[in-house]
């Protein structure tokens, strides 16, 4: 209702501006004019309010038209109303004739922290607070998230390739690219340099010691330059440094051997002519004396122009020496002394080795008083082999017609020889169709 009639008084005012004439009030009772004092004192009264209790405020429009705070004075009257501080708005806030003034500064903050900023043209500007911007490799904290650093990562490289690295500390570290290492001999590019395991070389030493040098090639080194180790002779001793003495010397085979030096050990064998039982005595005792590693030897393997072939065999064979009985027994056929010369007195020493658990056997090599020494080989030395009976035929020895003759025994040893052993003996069992030789290793 006050509000109602301050807005009635105004219209009054500029409506007696308006005609040129005094202003003319009149009392709210009797209607009459009222003179200057009593119209200022109205004008006061319209201005400051109705009465009010000490402690009142209320909103008041200011002289200047801004919205100001009148305040209940100690009269129990709102005094005039106080227009309010000056604002940065481009305004005349506190009606002294002013824009803006006396606002120099305020406070401002970013994510970063404190700043102040100014008032330019009605508008708080030009905040001084640090702006967060994207964090770099600088060791502080570019984004003002409280973290350092963190994330921030770049493309790196070495002479091997492409990689990442982070940044620890405002310094950029840990590039994952491969880096160049030694040269190894491995069938990679451990340096980058284009080339895989070049150069690559290292010292190599035979089995027995002896120096050398080997080259990388294909990720492995190989091609040792060290002396070949001896060949193993028949001397006790490990020529070829492998550990065993003599070994590979379990047969060993003699070309050429003259016909008189061996059957000197046994004057009945004639020559390939000779009796069989003779002959493997005669090459049995050359063996022992001209090949100090063997145990005995298997001939005439071979017969022409004064030479013989001979078959010697290590100590991995085994000297027997059962009874002509007890041979007879073991196998269930008739067999004594009187058949000694015979293939069937061979094929009788294999048949009672193999019982035994060898691989084959020889024999008799020696024999007396109803005592055969049979050599049974072990199955480094030899196995007994089957072959087509034609196949010795071929060869001229017809085991049907006349197994005892030596021609057999050349036979033997050509068709083993032929199917890569390194010498034959036999046959030791035969039929028509089926023969079987015993064949070395």
């Amino acid at each position: 209702m006050r509000l109602r009639r301050v807005h009635l008084l105004v219209v009054l005012v500029v409506a007696g501006c308006a005609s040129g004439g005094g202003i003319e009030r009149r009392g709210a009772g009797d209607g009459g004019p009222l003179d200057g004092a009593h119209a200022s004192l109205d004008a006061s009264i319209d201005a400051t309010g109705d009465p009010c209790a000490i402690g009142d405020t209320r909103f008041c429009t200011s002289a200047c038209g801004t919205m100001g705070i009148a305040s209940c004075d100690p009269s129990g009257f709102f005094a005039p109303c106080a227009p309010p501080n000056e604002d940065c708005n481009g305004m005349d806030d506190d009606c002294d004739g002013a824009t803006d003034e006396s606002l120099t500064s305020r406070m401002c903050s970013s994510a970063c922290g404190g700043g102040t900023e100014r008032c330019v043209s009605g508008h708080w500007m030009g905040c001084t607070a640090t702006t967060p911007v994207s964090e770099t490799c600088n060791a502080m904290d570019d984004d003002c998230d409280s973290m350092i650093d963190e994330d921030v990562a770049r493309a790196c490289s070495t002479v091997c390739g492409s990689g990442t690295e982070t940044c620890s500390a405002g310094t950029f570290v840990g590039c994952t690219a491969a880096s160049p290492r030694t040269e190894t001999c491995n069938g990679v590019d451990d340096d980058c340099d284009g080339m895989t395991d070049e150069t690559l070389t290292r010292a190599c030493m035979n089995a027995c010691g002896a120096p050398g040098a080997e080259t990388c090639t294909s990720a492995s080194f190989m091609g040792c330059t060290a002396p070949p180790v001896p060949a193993e002779t028949c001397n006790a001793m490990d020529d070829d440094c492998d550990g065993s003495t003599d070994e590979s010397l379990q047969v060993v085979i003699y070309d050429n051997v003259p016909t008189g030096q061996v059957t000197s050990y046994q004057a009945a064998c004639s020559g390939p002519g000779g009796g069989l039982d003779f002959c493997l005595t005669a090459s049995k005792r050359w063996c022992h004396d001209h090949a100090g590693c063997s145990l005995g030897g298997a001939g005439f393997l071979e017969g022409a122009g004064g030479v013989v072939r001979v078959a010697c065999y290590g100590d991995h064979a085994m000297e027997r020496q059962p009874t002509f009985a007890q041979v007879a027994a073991d196998l269930g056929v008739t067999f004594d002394e009187s058949m000694a010369g015979l293939r069937v007195a061979e094929s009788y020493s294999n048949r009672w080795c193999t019982h035994q658990g060898f691989a084959a056997g020889i024999g008799p090599v020696e024999h007396a008083s109803g005592v055969l020494v049979v050599h049974c080989l072990a199955a480094d030395q030899a196995s007994v082999e089957r072959m087509d009976t034609s196949v010795l035929r071929l060869h001229s020895c017809d085991p049907t017609v006349n197994a005892d003759l030596f021609a057999c025994a050349i036979a033997a040893d050509q068709v083993c020889r032929e199917h890569g052993f390194r010498a034959g003996w036999g046959p030791v069992e035969w039929n028509d169709t089926d023969t079987f030789v015993v064949c070395l290793h």
